[in-house]
């Protein structure tokens, strides 16, 4: 878009057929008889060039100060929608002419320009947002995936580390199966966030969690499991700093054990919406009436009118499931704790069954 430059102020007449935002905006001005809302965005629009005009002129950084501030005065009254159409190039040429003409451009000068690109050419307009908005939006997504956001930009980094989201996804994670470990009002004072990634690394007694163990099992029935498989779990006691007793549900208090901590993963829900096709790594779910069982590591081998192959889940082959028994296998991330779970989960202990109430034994 181009503006009247001139040293003297142009008449509104002409201001209006000139620039590009008060021919934009004229459209809507140009019946006989103007309405009081029409006449106000004719004025707005005058005023614009002008200010635009006067900025281009500015000889000294404190003239492009004042004329930023009545800028950003007049923006407030601008349709964001029209800021980003007739605006943003107005604003970019006016910059570029002062860098032209020389003007030095200090830290503080560059910030300021920065500020009101963002603040009002920014055509993502997320953040511009409510917090509340937009804290519920950080609610909406996994756990697992909302590390992200603060790598957006500082306004999202610090809502992402608010209570308002934390204190949720404390409760969410933690407190729905464990209700009595809920932090007290001295030791909530240090951040949800920093006491939900404490606890993150070091289980509370009573959560729930699973257990990696690799093998061969059986459920309440002739079919042998085999493999690495993750046993629903809960932890009984600690001993710090990475060994803590689990229990595991259905079974007889002499089969706890003492772990270590690598052995040890959150659960998570299933998911019913990926997509899984051939060769794609899954965990196949494995239990009993009474025994809560364990999610076993495997891979897709076919699939078949909505029925999955499982490869080797059996000692005696394959199996066929159903897709509401299977999920997509947990991505391991580097440095984290089951980075080397395969080198330190037990192998079957040749001859050792056990029979807790008769329910299930492992081989």
């Amino acid at each position: 878009m181009s503006w009247r430059s001139a040293k003297t102020s142009p008449s509104p007449d002409e201001i209006i057929h000139q620039s590009s935002l008060s021919t934009g905006i004229g459209s809507m001005c140009s019946s006989s008889s103007y309405s009081p809302i029409n006449k106000r965005v004719s004025s707005v629009g005058s005023v614009w060039t002008l200010e635009i005009s006067n900025l281009k002129e500015c000889g000294s950084v404190f003239e492009v100060v004042t004329c930023l501030r009545r800028i950003e005065e007049v923006l407030n009254d601008i349709d964001p929608f029209d800021i980003l159409r007739y605006c943003k190039a107005d604003f970019e040429g006016a910059l570029r002419v002062l860098r032209n003409n020389g003007l030095p451009i200090t830290e503080k000068l560059s910030k300021s320009f920065i500020a009101m690109m963002v603040k009002y050419f920014d055509e993502c307009r997320l953040w511009v947002l409510p917090e509340i908005i937009l804290q519920e939006i950080f609610l909406m997504l996994p756990v697992d995936e909302i590390g992200v956001i603060p790598s957006v930009c500082s306004y999202w980094k610090t809502l992402y580390t608010s209570d308002v989201v934390w204190k949720t996804q404390y409760a969410s994670k933690f407190l729905l199966s464990n209700p009595t470990s809920a932090p007290s009002e001295a030791v909530s004072r240090f951040g949800y966030w920093s006491l939900f990634r404490d606890r993150l690394a070091d289980p509370h007694t009573g959560d729930v969690v699973e257990v990696a163990w690799r093998g061969k099992f059986r459920l309440e029935g002739q079919d042998v499991y085999q493999g690495l498989a993750w046993w629903v779990a809960t932890v009984v006691d600690h001993r710090p700093p990475s060994r803590y007793k689990i229990h595991y549900p259905g079974w007889e208090e002499r089969w706890d054990e003492w772990v270590d901590r690598r052995r040890l993963r959150w659960g998570s829900q299933k998911d019913l919406t990926t997509r899984l096709g051939v060769n794609d790594p899954i965990e196949l779910w494995c239990c009993g009436l009474s025994v809560p069982g364990a999610w076993l590591e495997s891979t897709v081998k076919k699939v078949r009118r909505g029925q999955y192959c499982v490869l080797r889940a059996q000692s005696s082959g394959s199996v066929w499931v159903t897709r509401d028994r299977i999920r997509p296998r947990r991505r391991k991330r580097t440095g984290s704790s089951n980075d080397s779970v395969t080198d330190i989960v037990p192998q079957t202990i040749s001859g050792q069954m056990c029979f807790p109430g008769g329910r299930c034994s492992v081989m």
